[in-house]
């Protein structure tokens, strides 16, 4: 993976709409981190009352997971064996605002056991609890922040965006770049992606994939999200990709509608301008909260 730790200013804090994430697109995000051809946006939905979700981009050449994704911008954070408690890691991402508390066992597969947001910037900290239904009592040392953990029930969920079929760019259309990018792609037999044109997931573009693109060519829809089929550490990233993490059992995130405070750390002059541009902070602390289903299996790869 090839993706640099530089993180543009002004953060996508933001309050839950009626819709669901499907209508922020990657063009609506305003915090990166990473030098690539590919992008992929991640957000993060701590499913409170009213709901914040948190939205963030990530660009890189070669490969990339929905793991390695989170791990490039939590700016803070461990990672613990999850059957020992042993740290075993940390995390020094881009954005110094996001805590990151990861669980890990058998292999390199890792998961999300809790998430905090620093909505301040003020390094106020977090302290996490330990993976069992007695001791899942970590915390935000400041009220305003967010932070919820869980390993039992209620936990993180994670899901990825669905495009609509013969959205190649995921744009949310079908239309001409579509068709250029399958056009570029038209009888490659192997290893193709939705990306390249593959729209029936058989590796392959053809003309039933032509037939998909043509059948729905013009229209403007939205996706839809779903639980991940797999976990976020073997989950390959392609470009224009979009996963969310869920506390509480929820699918769907929440639609990120306003942007928040930016950073406030030694901006330069451009970070500067656009500092004096940045929107209100949202109040309000995130621990634990009620479940509302069953988390995706996918969390535990």
């Amino acid at each position: 993976m090839n993706a640099s730790r530089t993180l543009w200013i002004l953060p996508a804090v933001l309050l839950a709409a009626a819709t669901g994430a499907s209508a922020f697109s990657l063009g609506d995000v305003q915090v990166w981190t990473g030098t690539g051809v590919n992008q992929a946006m991640l957000v993060i939905d701590w499913n409170g009352n009213p709901s914040q979700s948190i939205a963030w981009g990530f660009r890189w050449n070669g490969t990339a997971t929905g793991m390695d994704m989170l791990k490039a911008l939590a700016g803070s954070g461990l990672i613990r064996n999850a059957y020992t408690g042993a740290t075993v890691g940390t995390l020094h991402g881009a954005d110094p605002r996001l805590y990151a508390r990861l669980s890990t066992w058998v292999g390199a597969n890792t998961s999300v056991f809790g998430l905090g947001y620093d909505v301040n910037n003020n390094a106020s900290g977090f302290v996490s609890g330990t993976e069992g239904a007695a001791t899942e009592t970590g915390y935000a040392n400041e009220s305003a922040d967010f932070y919820a953990e869980g390993w039992i029930n209620p936990r993180w969920g994670y899901s990825v965006y669905v495009p609509g079929p013969g959205d190649a760019n995921q744009d949310d259309e079908v239309g001409p770049e579509d068709f250029g990018m399958l056009k570029d792609n038209f009888g490659l037999d192997n290893n193709a992606t939705w990306a390249m044109g593959d729209f029936n997931h058989d590796n392959e573009v053809g003309p039933e994939d032509f037939g998909i693109l043509k059948d729905n060519f013009g229209l403007d829809y939205t996706g839809s999200w779903i639980a991940a089929p797999i976990g976020p550490s073997v989950r390959i990233l392609s470009n224009n990709d979009r996963d969310a993490w869920v506390f509480g059992g929820g699918i769907e995130p929440h639609a990120p509608t306003a942007a928040g405070a930016p950073l406030t750390a030694a901006p330069e002059p451009l970070s500067l301008a656009l500092l004096l541009l940045g929107g209100a902070v949202l109040p309000g602390r995130r621990t634990k909260f009620p479940a509302h289903g069953q988390p995706s299996p996918a969390r535990l790869q």
